[in-house]
């Protein structure tokens, strides 16, 4: 996880299969300007507002959102909630 602004996005050989993120995780609920690879939110309060945003084999189970009322946000939700 990282923010976009910071363009650090490199390519990992080894490392966690995934990053299980479990319970309230200060400073990772807000998901805007981020980029999630890889990761497994839990039993979390999730934040949206709209703004830009790159996930990438991330699950969301038993967590709560709220999500801003406008197209970034409709987009979102549409995306989280469609089955594969």
């Amino acid at each position: 996880m990282e923010r976009l602004s910071g363009g650090l996005e490199q390519k990992r050989q080894s490392g966690p299969r995934y990053v299980i993120v479990d319970g309230p995780s200060d400073g990772f609920n807000d998901l805007d300007e981020m980029r999630f690879k890889n990761i497994i939110f839990t039993n979390t309060a999730i934040s949206y507002k709209g703004g830009p945003l790159v996930l990438d084999n991330v699950y969301f189970v038993n967590c709560t959102f709220t999500i801003a009322r406008d197209s970034g946000g409709q987009r979102f939700a549409k995306s989280i909630l469609q089955t594969a």
